[in-house]
């Protein structure tokens, strides 16, 4: 009778668990309106806060970690500041910048107003028509969308992975590559693969506004000028409403 049950239990939690994990293929009209509702979350939500890791893996396709990178993203109203690979972008409701610290490059530019609608949906729709297959695959709590892009593309694959409340939890990138062999003739291709890991999602209550204020990046003048903490920096005024006015 133990045995029996012990049977029956282990049958369902098999067949549940391969039914959880299903993949199903879905339709490009699909797969464009949960990218839509991706972005719409981050574009509603008033205020919020994530850190963000980014690997790289040794030799490109292993699963041994070549370089580990630290981000953030916070968002409070119209004010917005992440760190990327190095590269700040703050912006608050006139202005944006970039500062790119690995390359020491700095710009200010007019601000994005519809910084999370700057996917072109027809490019979108033509790139997803044009993909060979995309799979959804439900977990448990979250979701995981694996789009294989056109031959032409210069990704090889491409995981997303979200949670019910259509947050962002994992991006997987894996790009194809053309080597040169040692000889000098032959080449080979190789996929370089780099993941995006966003967790410790916060109603951002701990957010410094100060941090969003102009006058922490630049003097502001007939001339704008950079501070000093970035003097050394390559600086660029791309501004368009300001230099309309003068």
């Amino acid at each position: 009778m133990k045995r029996s049950l012990l049977f029956c239990f282990l049958t369902c939690f098999v067949t549940v668990s391969a039914t959880a994990s299903t993949a199903r293929k879905i339709t490009s009209a699909e797969a464009a309106q949960i990218i839509k509702k991706l972005g719409d979350w981050y574009k509603d939500t008033e205020k919020y806060s994530m850190e963000i890791e980014i690997k790289s893996y040794k030799d490109y396709s292993t699963d041994v970690v070549h370089e580990t990178q630290t981000g953030f993203a916070r968002k409070s109203g119209k004010n917005f500041h992440s760190l990327m690979m190095g590269t700040h972008t703050i912006q608050n409701e006139k202005y944006r910048f970039t500062i790119d610290s690995l390359r020491n490059f700095m710009s200010i530019k007019d601000a994005e107003l519809n910084m999370w609608e700057n996917i072109n949906p027809v490019i979108l729709e033509n790139y997803l028509n044009e993909s060979s297959t995309i799979m959804l695959t439900e977990l448990e709590g979250s979701s995981m969308m694996k789009i294989i892009p056109p031959v032409n593309s210069a990704l090889k694959q491409y995981e997303l992975t979200y949670d019910k409340s259509f947050r962002i939890i994992n991006i997987k990138m894996e790009m194809q590559k053309e080597e040169m062999a040692d000889d000098g003739r032959t080449t080979f291709t190789i996929s370089p693969k780099i993941t995006f890991q966003f967790r410790n999602y916060t109603n951002g209550s701990k957010i410094n506004p100060k941090e969003f204020l102009t006058e922490n990046y630049v003097r502001m003048g007939p001339e704008v000028v950079a501070n000093k903490e970035y003097s050394k920096f390559e600086f660029f005024d791309l501004r368009v409403k300001d230099k309309l006015k003068q």
